[in-house]
């Protein structure tokens, strides 16, 4: 954020100068630090929040509800609020699917997966080399460069530069014979998580009685669970939503795997600040784990601040 800063008021101290007004600001933004702007101009107003667990405090926020006549969301209310968010998201990367194979090329079918980007076809031979309970093939004994290919390893063995994890997610879809369908699925997954993180997260927050009081004072919303349905209902739909992601979904890469990995490692590790459980421990971990061999760099940029935290609660 600070590096973001950084640029922009450069790049505004730069159109004073030239033009003598920030008009154009939008007009030609830094794809690395415009779009952070505004999160760095809300940074203020953020200062000192702080989290609380929310298991003692919301089952009294509750109970405080029931008597003055609010009932918390029902349970089919918390169930087909994830539910409608997964087959929403399923529904955005299908239409994507279709809108693509129309715009790629008009005699293709919606049926037709073959990979658009050089990295697929490294991702889809690491995954049928799993499959066949292969760690990499034998290089061709006769001209072996007709078979030279980006992000393939071809020097006497031959398999996929990447690491393990896309491939290990793409198998058993590949083995149905859809290998697009699991990065569809990781989608959904990933709106749920939305979903689970920002409700979670909100009744964290709505537990600080001397910040966010409890009752109609906030937004007239009378209780945490109320406040967290709806932020994480807000959060889900807006990644199912997402342009960007729809598109990631219809291709065979490590984003999404990757994002299925750290979604499940803060889900986890949400639980694990407040109840110290051992089976948190080991779900957030896997999660981190997965992610890792993913895409390594991601997840550490994504899990170091939590060791942090972690490492001086220790």
């Amino acid at each position: 954020m600070t590096i973001s800063f950084l640029i922009e008021a450069n790049r505004i101290r730069e159109l004073l100068i030239r033009d003598r007004t920030i008009g154009n600001f939008w007009n030609s933004p830094n794809p690395d630090s415009t779009f952070l702007f505004p999160l760095v101009l809300l940074g203020p107003f953020c200062l000192g929040f702080r989290f609380y667990s929310a298991t003692t405090k919301s089952l009294q926020d509750d109970a405080t509800a029931r008597q003055t006549g609010v009932r918390p969301p029902s349970r089919v209310l918390r169930i087909l609020a994830p539910t409608t968010i997964f087959v929403l998201s399923l529904a955005v990367s299908v239409r994507t699917t279709m809108l693509l194979a129309t715009h790629e090329r008009p005699s293709r079918t919606f049926r037709d997966e073959t990979p658009v980007i050089h990295d697929e076809f490294s991702y889809l031979l690491q995954a049928k080399t799993f499959l066949s309970r292969r760690w990499f093939w034998e290089s061709s004994p006769v001209a072996r460069e007709l078979f030279h290919q980006m992000h393939v390893l071809n020097d006497g063995k031959f398999a996929s530069r990447y690491l393990p994890g896309t491939g290990l997610w793409i198998a058993p879809w590949l083995a149905m014979g859809h290998p697009r369908w699991g990065h569809w699925f990781a989608q959904g997954s990933v709106a749920v998580a939305a979903y689970l993180l920002s409700k979670r997260l909100t009744e964290m927050s709505r537990a600080d009685g001397k910040r966010l009081p409890n009752g109609p004072g906030l937004a007239g919303i009378p209780t945490a669970s109320w406040s967290g349905l709806i932020a994480g209902i807000v959060a889900g739909t807006l990644i199912a939503l997402s342009p960007g992601l729809a598109l990631f979904s219809n291709l065979m890469l490590s984003h999404h795997p990757t994002l299925v990995g750290l979604s499940l490692f803060l889900w986890a590790f949400l639980h694990l600040m407040e109840t110290s459980a051992m089976r948190w421990s080991l779900l957030s971990g896997a999660g981190l784990a997965f992610a890792m061999i993913c895409r390594p760099l991601t997840a550490a940029a994504v899990g170091l601040p939590w060791g942090f935290w972690w490492l001086f609660q220790v």
